[in-house]
Protein backbone atom coordinates (compact mmCIF):
# COMPACT_ATOMS: atom_id res chain seq x y z
CA UNK A 1 0.00 0.00 0.00
CA UNK A 2 1.04 3.62 -0.46
CA UNK A 3 0.09 6.80 1.41
CA UNK A 4 1.02 10.18 -0.07
CA UNK A 5 1.55 13.61 1.45
CA UNK A 6 1.74 16.74 -0.69
CA UNK A 7 3.49 19.78 0.75
CA UNK A 8 4.78 22.87 -1.05
CA UNK A 9 4.35 21.17 -4.40
CA UNK A 10 6.42 18.14 -3.41
CA UNK A 11 5.21 14.63 -2.68
CA UNK A 12 6.33 12.26 0.06
CA UNK A 13 5.42 8.62 -0.46
CA UNK A 14 5.04 6.16 2.41
CA UNK A 15 5.27 2.65 0.98
CA UNK A 16 4.49 -0.55 2.85
CA UNK A 17 7.36 -3.01 2.42
CA UNK A 18 5.17 -5.89 3.56
CA UNK A 19 7.67 -8.72 3.76
CA UNK A 20 10.47 -6.65 5.27
CA UNK A 21 8.07 -5.52 8.02
CA UNK A 22 8.86 -1.91 7.26
CA UNK A 23 7.62 1.32 5.67
CA UNK A 24 9.78 3.25 3.25
CA UNK A 25 9.70 7.05 3.10
CA UNK A 26 10.36 8.06 -0.51
CA UNK A 27 11.17 11.58 -1.74
CA UNK A 28 12.54 12.57 -5.13
CA UNK A 29 12.71 8.93 -6.20
CA UNK A 30 14.94 7.99 -3.27
CA UNK A 31 14.33 6.18 0.01
CA UNK A 32 15.17 8.76 2.68
CA UNK A 33 14.03 6.85 5.74
CA UNK A 34 12.66 3.50 6.90
CA UNK A 35 10.27 2.83 9.76
CA UNK A 36 9.86 -0.52 11.47
CA UNK A 37 6.19 -1.40 11.12
CA UNK A 38 5.55 -4.81 12.68
CA UNK A 39 4.53 -8.00 10.94
CA UNK A 40 3.51 -7.55 7.32
CA UNK A 41 2.27 -3.95 7.16
CA UNK A 42 -0.35 -4.32 4.45
CA UNK A 43 -2.37 -1.09 4.58
CA UNK A 44 -1.46 2.54 5.31
CA UNK A 45 -3.31 5.75 6.13
CA UNK A 46 -1.90 9.22 6.76
CA UNK A 47 -3.54 11.81 9.00
CA UNK A 48 -4.44 15.10 7.28
CA UNK A 49 -1.62 16.99 8.98
CA UNK A 50 0.91 14.41 7.79
CA UNK A 51 2.21 13.90 11.32
CA UNK A 52 0.96 10.37 11.88
CA UNK A 53 1.21 7.35 9.63
CA UNK A 54 -1.10 4.48 10.57
CA UNK A 55 0.05 1.02 9.47
CA UNK A 56 -2.24 -2.01 9.78
CA UNK A 57 -0.52 -5.38 10.18
CA UNK A 58 -1.83 -8.36 8.25
CA UNK A 59 -1.22 -11.15 10.78
CA UNK A 60 -0.79 -11.79 14.53
CA UNK A 61 2.65 -11.55 16.10
CA UNK A 62 2.15 -13.55 19.31
CA UNK A 63 2.20 -17.28 19.94
CA UNK A 64 -1.38 -18.60 19.75
CA UNK A 65 -0.41 -21.36 22.19
CA UNK A 66 -1.41 -18.92 24.94
CA UNK A 67 -4.84 -18.42 23.28
CA UNK A 68 -3.97 -14.73 22.98
CA UNK A 69 -2.91 -13.60 19.52
CA UNK A 70 -3.99 -10.74 17.29
CA UNK A 71 -2.87 -8.44 14.53
CA UNK A 72 -1.88 -4.91 15.52
CA UNK A 73 -2.00 -1.33 14.24
CA UNK A 74 0.97 1.01 14.49
CA UNK A 75 0.78 4.78 14.87
CA UNK A 76 4.09 6.16 13.58
CA UNK A 77 5.18 9.77 14.15
CA UNK A 78 6.50 10.72 10.72
CA UNK A 79 8.97 13.23 12.17
CA UNK A 80 10.43 11.34 15.13
CA UNK A 81 9.66 7.77 14.16
CA UNK A 82 8.17 7.13 17.60
CA UNK A 83 5.66 4.30 17.33
CA UNK A 84 2.63 3.35 19.42
CA UNK A 85 1.37 -0.20 18.98
CA UNK A 86 -2.34 -0.91 19.40
CA UNK A 87 -3.41 -4.54 19.37
CA UNK A 88 -6.74 -5.43 17.85
CA UNK A 89 -9.20 -7.79 19.50
CA UNK A 90 -8.01 -11.32 20.27
CA UNK A 91 -8.09 -13.47 17.13
CA UNK A 92 -7.88 -10.50 14.74
CA UNK A 93 -6.09 -11.51 11.54
CA UNK A 94 -6.31 -11.41 7.74
CA UNK A 95 -6.35 -7.59 7.86
CA UNK A 96 -6.67 -6.10 4.37
CA UNK A 97 -7.37 -2.37 4.15
CA UNK A 98 -7.61 0.87 6.11
CA UNK A 99 -9.26 4.28 5.75
CA UNK A 100 -9.58 7.39 7.92
CA UNK A 101 -12.92 8.98 8.71
CA UNK A 102 -13.30 12.39 6.99
CA UNK A 103 -12.89 14.23 10.32
CA UNK A 104 -9.71 12.28 11.08
CA UNK A 105 -11.09 11.00 14.41
CA UNK A 106 -11.36 7.32 13.56
CA UNK A 107 -9.59 4.75 11.45
CA UNK A 108 -11.56 1.87 9.94
CA UNK A 109 -9.80 -1.43 9.20
CA UNK A 110 -11.18 -4.53 7.47
CA UNK A 111 -10.33 -7.95 8.83
CA UNK A 112 -11.45 -11.21 10.38
CA UNK A 113 -11.76 -12.44 13.95
CA UNK A 114 -10.74 -16.08 14.17
CA UNK A 115 -12.46 -17.69 17.15
CA UNK A 116 -9.59 -20.14 17.57
CA UNK A 117 -10.43 -20.79 21.22
CA UNK A 118 -13.52 -22.70 20.06
CA UNK A 119 -13.60 -26.19 18.60
CA UNK A 120 -14.37 -25.58 14.90
CA UNK A 121 -17.24 -28.02 14.57
CA UNK A 122 -19.78 -25.48 13.30
CA UNK A 123 -19.84 -22.49 11.00
CA UNK A 124 -23.23 -20.89 11.77
CA UNK A 125 -23.24 -17.48 13.37
CA UNK A 126 -19.56 -16.86 12.70
CA UNK A 127 -18.62 -19.75 14.98
CA UNK A 128 -15.17 -20.01 13.37
CA UNK A 129 -14.56 -16.72 11.58
CA UNK A 130 -16.38 -13.42 12.01
CA UNK A 131 -16.06 -10.68 9.40
CA UNK A 132 -15.64 -7.21 10.85
CA UNK A 133 -14.59 -3.59 10.61
CA UNK A 134 -12.16 -2.68 13.39
CA UNK A 135 -12.38 0.93 14.64
CA UNK A 136 -9.59 2.81 16.43
CA UNK A 137 -9.59 6.29 17.97
CA UNK A 138 -6.79 8.25 16.27
CA UNK A 139 -6.33 10.93 18.93
CA UNK A 140 -6.40 8.55 21.90
CA UNK A 141 -4.64 5.85 19.89
CA UNK A 142 -6.76 3.05 21.21
CA UNK A 143 -9.08 0.35 19.94
CA UNK A 144 -12.71 1.25 20.64
CA UNK A 145 -15.08 -0.90 18.59
CA UNK A 146 -15.57 -3.89 16.34
CA UNK A 147 -18.40 -3.49 13.84
CA UNK A 148 -19.75 -6.84 12.71
CA UNK A 149 -20.42 -6.97 8.97
CA UNK A 150 -22.31 -10.25 9.14
CA UNK A 151 -26.01 -10.85 9.38
CA UNK A 152 -27.23 -13.34 11.98
CA UNK A 153 -27.84 -15.97 9.32
CA UNK A 154 -25.41 -15.07 6.54
CA UNK A 155 -21.82 -13.94 6.53
CA UNK A 156 -20.06 -11.09 4.72
CA UNK A 157 -16.96 -13.15 4.20
CA UNK A 158 -13.47 -11.80 3.62
CA UNK A 159 -13.92 -8.02 3.95
CA UNK A 160 -11.25 -6.45 1.78
CA UNK A 161 -11.31 -2.87 0.52
CA UNK A 162 -12.79 -0.01 2.56
CA UNK A 163 -13.43 3.56 1.43
CA UNK A 164 -15.47 6.69 2.19
CA UNK A 165 -18.08 8.01 -0.23
CA UNK A 166 -17.33 11.34 -1.86
CA UNK A 167 -20.24 12.95 -0.02
CA UNK A 168 -18.91 11.53 3.29
CA UNK A 169 -22.22 9.82 3.99
CA UNK A 170 -21.14 6.17 3.80
CA UNK A 171 -18.35 3.80 4.66
CA UNK A 172 -18.08 1.32 1.78
CA UNK A 173 -16.78 -2.18 2.50
CA UNK A 174 -16.13 -4.77 -0.20
CA UNK A 175 -16.85 -8.30 1.06
CA UNK A 176 -14.74 -10.28 -1.38
CA UNK A 177 -15.70 -13.82 -0.37
CA UNK A 178 -19.47 -13.36 -0.19
CA UNK A 179 -19.52 -11.08 -3.27
CA UNK A 180 -21.26 -8.22 -1.45
CA UNK A 181 -20.83 -4.52 -0.76
CA UNK A 182 -21.71 -3.13 2.68
CA UNK A 183 -22.89 0.47 3.02
CA UNK A 184 -22.57 1.89 6.54
CA UNK A 185 -24.25 5.23 7.16
CA UNK A 186 -21.34 7.31 8.41
CA UNK A 187 -23.13 10.07 10.39
CA UNK A 188 -24.95 7.58 12.62
CA UNK A 189 -21.92 5.31 12.82
CA UNK A 190 -19.73 8.23 13.91
CA UNK A 191 -22.29 9.32 16.51
CA UNK A 192 -22.23 5.82 17.96
CA UNK A 193 -18.43 5.84 18.01
CA UNK A 194 -18.36 9.23 19.74
CA UNK A 195 -20.41 7.68 22.51
CA UNK A 196 -18.02 4.74 22.81
CA UNK A 197 -14.96 7.02 22.82
CA UNK A 198 -16.42 9.44 25.38
CA UNK A 199 -16.76 12.46 23.09
CA UNK A 200 -19.60 14.97 23.17
CA UNK A 201 -22.66 13.68 21.29
CA UNK A 202 -22.97 14.87 17.70
CA UNK A 203 -26.29 15.67 16.04
CA UNK A 204 -27.46 13.56 13.14
CA UNK A 205 -30.31 14.12 10.72
CA UNK A 206 -33.04 11.44 10.83
CA UNK A 207 -33.06 9.15 7.79
CA UNK A 208 -35.46 6.42 6.72
CA UNK A 209 -33.00 3.58 6.14
CA UNK A 210 -30.85 1.34 8.37
CA UNK A 211 -27.31 2.11 9.50
CA UNK A 212 -25.89 -0.79 7.45
CA UNK A 213 -27.10 -2.26 4.16
CA UNK A 214 -25.78 -5.27 2.26
CA UNK A 215 -25.90 -5.25 -1.55
CA UNK A 216 -25.28 -8.48 -3.51
CA UNK A 217 -22.86 -7.40 -6.23
CA UNK A 218 -23.03 -10.47 -8.44
CA UNK A 219 -19.32 -10.65 -9.31
CA UNK A 220 -16.58 -12.86 -7.94
CA UNK A 221 -13.80 -11.41 -5.81
CA UNK A 222 -15.18 -7.97 -4.90
CA UNK A 223 -11.97 -6.55 -3.45
CA UNK A 224 -12.63 -2.82 -3.73
CA UNK A 225 -15.55 -0.44 -4.02
CA UNK A 226 -16.04 3.32 -4.20
CA UNK A 227 -19.10 5.55 -4.06
CA UNK A 228 -19.15 8.63 -6.30
CA UNK A 229 -22.13 10.88 -7.04
CA UNK A 230 -24.44 8.49 -5.22
CA UNK A 231 -23.36 5.45 -7.27
CA UNK A 232 -21.28 2.53 -6.05
CA UNK A 233 -18.64 1.03 -8.32
CA UNK A 234 -17.46 -2.41 -7.20
CA UNK A 235 -14.50 -4.11 -8.87
CA UNK A 236 -14.14 -7.83 -9.44
CA UNK A 237 -10.76 -9.52 -9.13
CA UNK A 238 -11.90 -12.54 -11.14
CA UNK A 239 -14.36 -11.10 -13.65
CA UNK A 240 -12.49 -8.22 -15.34
CA UNK A 241 -15.55 -6.09 -14.72
CA UNK A 242 -17.18 -3.45 -12.56
CA UNK A 243 -20.67 -3.43 -11.18
CA UNK A 244 -22.36 -0.02 -11.01
CA UNK A 245 -24.91 0.00 -8.20
CA UNK A 246 -27.43 2.82 -7.87
CA UNK A 247 -29.35 2.93 -4.57
CA UNK A 248 -32.83 4.36 -4.48
CA UNK A 249 -32.53 5.59 -0.91
CA UNK A 250 -35.16 8.30 -1.35
CA UNK A 251 -37.93 5.69 -1.62
CA UNK A 252 -37.21 2.89 0.81
CA UNK A 253 -39.42 -0.13 1.15
CA UNK A 254 -41.17 -0.03 -2.25
CA UNK A 255 -41.00 -2.32 -5.26
CA UNK A 256 -39.75 -1.51 -8.73
CA UNK A 257 -42.66 -0.88 -11.12
CA UNK A 258 -43.15 -3.73 -13.56
CA UNK A 259 -41.55 -6.35 -11.34
CA UNK A 260 -43.41 -8.72 -9.09
CA UNK A 261 -42.06 -9.45 -5.60
CA UNK A 262 -40.58 -12.86 -6.54
CA UNK A 263 -38.25 -11.12 -9.00
CA UNK A 264 -36.68 -8.97 -6.31
CA UNK A 265 -33.87 -10.83 -4.60
CA UNK A 266 -33.27 -10.20 -0.94
CA UNK A 267 -30.21 -11.52 0.87
CA UNK A 268 -30.29 -15.26 0.14
CA UNK A 269 -31.04 -17.10 3.38
CA UNK A 270 -31.04 -20.60 1.93
CA UNK A 271 -29.67 -22.50 -1.02
CA UNK A 272 -32.48 -21.62 -3.40
CA UNK A 273 -31.73 -19.15 -6.15
CA UNK A 274 -35.28 -17.79 -6.22
CA UNK A 275 -38.54 -18.93 -4.63
CA UNK A 276 -39.86 -20.22 -7.96
CA UNK A 277 -36.98 -22.54 -8.85
CA UNK A 278 -35.71 -25.81 -7.48
CA UNK A 279 -32.16 -25.27 -8.70
CA UNK A 280 -29.77 -24.97 -5.74
CA UNK A 281 -28.35 -21.49 -5.32
CA UNK A 282 -24.79 -22.76 -4.98
CA UNK A 283 -24.98 -25.05 -8.02
CA UNK A 284 -26.19 -22.21 -10.25
CA UNK A 285 -23.27 -20.06 -9.23
CA UNK A 286 -20.54 -22.67 -9.45
CA UNK A 287 -21.61 -24.25 -12.73
CA UNK A 288 -21.98 -20.89 -14.42
CA UNK A 289 -18.88 -19.46 -12.69
CA UNK A 290 -20.93 -16.32 -12.31
CA UNK A 291 -23.24 -14.56 -9.90
CA UNK A 292 -24.38 -11.83 -12.28
CA UNK A 293 -26.55 -14.07 -14.41
CA UNK A 294 -28.14 -15.41 -11.24
CA UNK A 295 -29.32 -12.01 -10.01
CA UNK A 296 -31.95 -9.67 -11.47
CA UNK A 297 -31.09 -6.07 -12.44
CA UNK A 298 -32.83 -4.82 -9.30
CA UNK A 299 -32.15 -6.14 -5.82
CA UNK A 300 -33.73 -5.26 -2.50
CA UNK A 301 -31.78 -5.03 0.74
CA UNK A 302 -33.19 -3.75 4.03
CA UNK A 303 -36.08 -2.17 2.16
CA UNK A 304 -33.83 -0.23 -0.20
CA UNK A 305 -33.90 -0.81 -3.96
CA UNK A 306 -30.57 -1.13 -5.73
CA UNK A 307 -30.19 -1.11 -9.49
CA UNK A 308 -27.22 -3.02 -10.88
CA UNK A 309 -25.45 -2.46 -14.19
CA UNK A 310 -22.50 -4.55 -15.41
CA UNK A 311 -19.53 -2.71 -16.92
CA UNK A 312 -17.10 -4.98 -18.75
CA UNK A 313 -13.46 -3.84 -18.79
CA UNK A 314 -12.60 -6.29 -21.54
CA UNK A 315 -13.76 -9.60 -23.00
CA UNK A 316 -15.42 -11.94 -20.54
CA UNK A 317 -12.55 -13.97 -19.08
CA UNK A 318 -12.28 -17.68 -19.68
CA UNK A 319 -10.84 -19.40 -16.64
CA UNK A 320 -8.50 -22.33 -16.82
CA UNK A 321 -8.61 -24.87 -14.00
CA UNK A 322 -5.98 -23.01 -11.96
CA UNK A 323 -7.86 -19.72 -12.10
CA UNK A 324 -11.15 -21.48 -11.39
CA UNK A 325 -9.55 -23.14 -8.38
CA UNK A 326 -8.22 -19.80 -7.17
CA UNK A 327 -11.74 -18.36 -7.38
CA UNK A 328 -13.20 -21.30 -5.44
CA UNK A 329 -10.45 -21.04 -2.82
CA UNK A 330 -11.38 -17.40 -2.17
CA UNK A 331 -15.14 -17.89 -2.57
CA UNK A 332 -17.48 -18.02 0.43
CA UNK A 333 -20.58 -18.73 -1.63
CA UNK A 334 -19.45 -22.38 -1.55
CA UNK A 335 -19.58 -22.21 2.26
CA UNK A 336 -22.71 -22.78 4.32
CA UNK A 337 -24.36 -19.37 4.79
CA UNK A 338 -21.34 -17.62 3.24
CA UNK A 339 -19.42 -17.28 6.52
CA UNK A 340 -15.89 -17.98 5.28
CA UNK A 341 -13.75 -19.21 2.43
CA UNK A 342 -10.62 -21.35 2.33
CA UNK A 343 -8.64 -18.10 2.33
CA UNK A 344 -10.15 -17.04 5.66
CA UNK A 345 -7.78 -19.40 7.47
CA UNK A 346 -5.25 -19.56 4.62
CA UNK A 347 -4.80 -15.97 3.38
CA UNK A 348 -2.88 -15.99 0.10
CA UNK A 349 -2.74 -19.77 0.49
CA UNK A 350 -0.61 -19.43 3.61
CA UNK A 351 -1.58 -19.33 7.30
CA UNK A 352 -3.70 -17.23 9.64
CA UNK A 353 -1.04 -18.01 12.30
CA UNK A 354 -3.64 -19.28 14.77
CA UNK A 355 -4.04 -22.64 16.48
CA UNK A 356 -7.20 -24.60 15.68
CA UNK A 357 -8.45 -27.75 17.40
CA UNK A 358 -9.56 -29.64 14.29
CA UNK A 359 -11.36 -32.89 14.94
CA UNK A 360 -9.33 -34.94 12.47
CA UNK A 361 -6.78 -35.88 15.16
CA UNK A 362 -8.90 -35.89 18.32
CA UNK A 363 -10.05 -33.16 20.67
CA UNK A 364 -8.29 -30.63 22.91
CA UNK A 365 -5.02 -30.68 20.97
CA UNK A 366 -4.91 -27.48 18.88
CA UNK A 367 -2.43 -27.20 16.02
CA UNK A 368 -1.06 -24.21 14.16
CA UNK A 369 -2.51 -23.55 10.72
CA UNK A 370 -0.04 -24.68 8.05
CA UNK A 371 0.85 -22.84 4.89
CA UNK A 372 -0.48 -24.65 1.82
CA UNK A 373 2.56 -23.84 -0.30
CA UNK A 374 3.94 -27.19 -1.59
CA UNK A 375 1.24 -29.06 0.33
CA UNK A 376 0.48 -31.32 -2.65
CA UNK A 377 4.16 -31.94 -3.36
CA UNK A 378 5.04 -32.87 0.24
CA UNK A 379 2.56 -35.40 1.66
CA UNK A 380 1.25 -36.29 4.18
CA UNK A 381 -0.94 -33.41 5.36
CA UNK A 382 -1.74 -32.09 8.84
CA UNK A 383 0.68 -32.04 11.78
CA UNK A 384 0.18 -35.72 12.60
CA UNK A 385 -0.08 -36.73 8.95
CA UNK A 386 -3.69 -37.83 9.38
CA UNK A 387 -4.41 -37.01 5.73
CA UNK A 388 -2.25 -39.13 3.48
CA UNK A 389 -2.21 -36.48 0.79
CA UNK A 390 -3.35 -32.90 0.28
CA UNK A 391 -6.09 -33.97 -2.12
CA UNK A 392 -7.91 -35.65 0.77
CA UNK A 393 -7.34 -32.62 3.00
CA UNK A 394 -8.90 -30.32 0.37
CA UNK A 395 -12.05 -32.40 0.14
CA UNK A 396 -12.34 -32.79 3.90
CA UNK A 397 -11.84 -29.04 4.24
CA UNK A 398 -14.93 -28.34 2.15
CA UNK A 399 -16.90 -30.93 4.08
CA UNK A 400 -15.88 -30.12 7.66
CA UNK A 401 -14.81 -26.45 7.54
CA UNK A 402 -17.01 -24.91 4.84
CA UNK A 403 -19.77 -27.40 5.73
CA UNK A 404 -20.73 -28.04 2.08
CA UNK A 405 -18.95 -30.90 0.27
CA UNK A 406 -17.28 -29.91 -2.98
CA UNK A 407 -18.10 -31.46 -6.31
CA UNK A 408 -15.13 -33.43 -7.62
CA UNK A 409 -14.42 -30.97 -10.44
CA UNK A 410 -14.36 -28.14 -7.89
CA UNK A 411 -11.97 -30.01 -5.59
CA UNK A 412 -9.70 -30.83 -8.53
CA UNK A 413 -9.61 -27.16 -9.50
CA UNK A 414 -8.58 -26.17 -5.98
CA UNK A 415 -5.88 -28.86 -6.14
CA UNK A 416 -4.53 -27.30 -9.32
CA UNK A 417 -4.51 -23.82 -7.82
CA UNK A 418 -2.58 -24.97 -4.75
CA UNK A 419 -0.13 -26.97 -6.85
CA UNK A 420 0.63 -23.81 -8.79
CA UNK A 421 1.38 -21.61 -5.77
CA UNK A 422 4.92 -20.29 -6.04
CA UNK A 423 7.13 -19.13 -3.21
CA UNK A 424 7.91 -15.47 -2.66
CA UNK A 425 11.63 -14.79 -2.78
CA UNK A 426 12.91 -14.39 0.76
CA UNK A 427 13.75 -10.83 1.81
CA UNK A 428 16.78 -12.33 3.55
CA UNK A 429 18.42 -13.03 0.19
CA UNK A 430 20.72 -10.55 -1.49
CA UNK A 431 19.19 -8.26 -4.15
CA UNK A 432 20.66 -10.52 -6.85
CA UNK A 433 18.97 -13.54 -5.29
CA UNK A 434 22.15 -15.02 -3.86
CA UNK A 435 22.80 -15.99 -0.25
CA UNK A 436 24.59 -13.57 2.04
CA UNK A 437 27.96 -14.63 3.46
CA UNK A 438 26.27 -15.43 6.76
CA UNK A 439 23.68 -17.58 4.99
CA UNK A 440 26.42 -19.36 3.04
CA UNK A 441 28.10 -20.31 6.31
CA UNK A 442 24.71 -21.37 7.64
CA UNK A 443 24.16 -23.58 4.63
CA UNK A 444 27.36 -25.47 5.33
CA UNK A 445 26.25 -25.94 8.94
CA UNK A 446 22.79 -27.03 7.81
CA UNK A 447 24.29 -29.80 5.67
CA UNK A 448 26.90 -30.85 8.24
CA UNK A 449 26.86 -33.65 10.77
CA UNK A 450 27.16 -31.06 13.50
CA UNK A 451 23.50 -30.09 13.10
CA UNK A 452 22.00 -32.94 11.12
CA UNK A 453 19.39 -30.52 9.72
CA UNK A 454 19.54 -31.89 6.17
CA UNK A 455 18.83 -35.43 7.37
CA UNK A 456 15.15 -34.53 7.85
CA UNK A 457 15.09 -31.43 5.65
CA UNK A 458 17.00 -32.39 2.48
CA UNK A 459 16.97 -30.28 -0.66
CA UNK A 460 15.18 -29.46 -2.90
CA UNK A 461 11.91 -29.53 -0.91
CA UNK A 462 13.66 -29.35 2.47
CA UNK A 463 11.59 -32.20 3.90
CA UNK A 464 11.94 -35.97 3.87
CA UNK A 465 8.15 -36.24 4.08
CA UNK A 466 8.47 -38.55 7.09
CA UNK A 467 7.13 -38.53 10.63
CA UNK A 468 9.71 -37.88 13.36
CA UNK A 469 9.87 -37.53 17.12
CA UNK A 470 11.84 -34.30 17.57
CA UNK A 471 11.03 -33.97 21.25
CA UNK A 472 8.33 -31.37 20.59
CA UNK A 473 5.31 -33.20 22.02
CA UNK A 474 3.28 -31.10 24.45
CA UNK A 475 1.00 -32.20 27.27
CA UNK A 476 -2.08 -32.14 25.02
CA UNK A 477 -0.66 -33.96 22.00
CA UNK A 478 -1.81 -37.48 21.14
CA UNK A 479 1.41 -38.66 19.48
CA UNK A 480 5.17 -38.13 19.70
CA UNK A 481 5.72 -37.96 15.96
CA UNK A 482 4.98 -35.06 13.67
CA UNK A 483 5.18 -34.49 9.93
CA UNK A 484 8.40 -32.85 8.81
CA UNK A 485 7.38 -29.54 7.21
CA UNK A 486 9.11 -27.97 4.25
CA UNK A 487 11.37 -25.08 5.19
CA UNK A 488 10.71 -23.19 1.98
CA UNK A 489 9.24 -19.77 2.82
CA UNK A 490 9.76 -20.44 6.53
CA UNK A 491 10.68 -16.76 6.85
CA UNK A 492 6.95 -15.90 6.63
CA UNK A 493 5.41 -18.86 8.48
CA UNK A 494 5.95 -17.92 12.14
CA UNK A 495 4.94 -19.01 14.73
CA UNK A 496 6.93 -22.24 14.65
CA UNK A 497 6.42 -25.91 15.51
CA UNK A 498 3.11 -27.71 15.37
CA UNK A 499 1.60 -25.67 18.20
CA UNK A 500 3.09 -22.29 17.29
CA UNK A 501 4.96 -22.07 20.58
CA UNK A 502 7.88 -20.05 19.16
CA UNK A 503 7.45 -16.68 17.46
CA UNK A 504 11.05 -16.49 16.19
CA UNK A 505 13.10 -19.09 14.35
CA UNK A 506 16.05 -18.53 16.65
CA UNK A 507 13.96 -19.87 19.53
CA UNK A 508 13.61 -23.19 17.70
CA UNK A 509 17.40 -23.60 17.86
CA UNK A 510 18.09 -22.11 21.27
CA UNK A 511 15.05 -23.07 23.36
CA UNK A 512 13.81 -26.02 21.33
CA UNK A 513 17.33 -27.44 20.81
CA UNK A 514 16.30 -28.43 17.30
CA UNK A 515 19.76 -29.78 16.35
CA UNK A 516 22.12 -32.50 17.54
CA UNK A 517 24.99 -30.59 19.16
CA UNK A 518 25.64 -27.28 20.86
CA UNK A 519 26.35 -24.37 18.55
CA UNK A 520 28.10 -21.09 19.21
CA UNK A 521 26.11 -17.86 19.03
CA UNK A 522 27.66 -16.88 15.66
CA UNK A 523 26.86 -20.34 14.30
CA UNK A 524 23.23 -20.01 15.37
CA UNK A 525 23.09 -16.61 13.69
CA UNK A 526 24.39 -18.10 10.45
CA UNK A 527 22.06 -21.10 10.61
CA UNK A 528 19.04 -18.89 11.22
CA UNK A 529 20.02 -16.60 8.36
CA UNK A 530 20.27 -19.53 5.95
CA UNK A 531 16.94 -21.09 6.89
CA UNK A 532 15.25 -17.68 6.66
CA UNK A 533 16.70 -17.34 3.17
CA UNK A 534 14.95 -20.44 1.84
Amino acid sequence: DVAVRYEAGAATFYTADRFNDAVWVVKDEAVVRTFKAGREPIALALTPDGRTLIAANHLPEQSPATFDASAAVRFIDTQTGKTDVVRLINGAMNVRDIVLSPDGKYVFITGIIGHFQRMPNDVNGGWMNENVLFVLDVKQRKYIHTQSLDDYSIGSANPWGVSISDDEQFVIVAASGSCDVLLIHLPRFSAMLDDYAGYAPRKTEPVDFPMMMRVPVGLKGVRSAAMVNGQVFASSYFEDALMKITPNISKPGGFVPGLVPKDILEIPRNKKLRPDTTTPYRDNIIKKNRLYSALPPFVLSAGIQFQRELIRLGPEPVWDNVRYGEMLFHDAVVCKEHWQSCSSCHPDGRSDCLNWDLLNDGQDNPKNTKSLLLSHQTPPSMAHGVRREAETAVRKGFETILMIPAAEDEAQAVDEYLKNLTEVVSPHKMPNGELSKSAQRGRRLFNSGKTGCSNCHPEPLFTDMQMHDAGTRSAVDTDDKFDTPTLIEVWRTAPYLHDGRYTALRQVFTEGKHYSKELTEPEIDDLVEYVLSL
